[in-house]
């Protein structure tokens, strides 16, 4: 396959281009890896390649709130929230990042939205059940578990802490019969 031009071998400059080819694809091929690799990193250039979507900030948000990045995290969850998104896993994580900063009103009002979105969610009734025992609600956290319990009634631990809850409000029989 040697094809003569004007005396220059073009065997040559095909197999230049071909390795030229294979490096490009191959670099192209190492920076898509690198970047599905990092969630974070993925989501930040889909961000600046899409900032009218909602969707990256959300996941973004979703990513960086479970690993502990949470001012930033609720920054994004914020805003995806006031643009109206229906998604309760947004409305859920924003709730659990103001409890976890103390800020109870702003999680009532986070994880309510959340509830209605998905009244069957059983950490949304969790963090309910949390929030309104930060609000020195334990009457309401005493509903909010049974509503769990409804949602998984197999789940020890939200059972456990029904029975304390109880015991705690001087329910002794409510309490004990939790735990049989």
């Amino acid at each position: 396959w040697i094809v003569k031009r004007g005396g220059i071998v073009v065997q040559r400059a095909a197999a230049v281009a071909g390795i030229w080819l294979v490096a490009g694809l191959a670099f192209l091929t190492w920076t898509r890896v690198a970047t599905l690799g990092d969630p974070v990193r993925m989501w930040r250039d889909e961000m600046a390649r899409n900032p009218r979507s909602s969707l990256p900030p959300l996941q973004l948000g979703l990513i960086l709130g479970g690993r502990g990045e949470d001012a930033e995290a609720l920054a994004l969850l914020e805003k995806v929230c006031a643009e109206g998104t229906t998604d309760p896993e947004a409305y859920r994580t924003a709730g659990r990042l103001h409890l976890k900063a103390g800020n109870v009103e702003k999680a009532r009002l986070a994880l309510e939205k959340a509830r209605n979105l998905d009244p069957e969610d059983e950490e949304t009734h969790l963090l309910l059940a949390h929030m309104h025992l930060a609000a020195g609600e334990p009457q309401i956290a005493i509903d909010a578990y049974k509503k769990a319990l409804a949602v998984n009634p197999a789940n020890a631990a939200t059972r456990n802490d029904l029975a304390a809850l109880f015991l705690q409000a001087g329910r002794t029989d409510d309490g004990l019969a939790e735990v049989r």
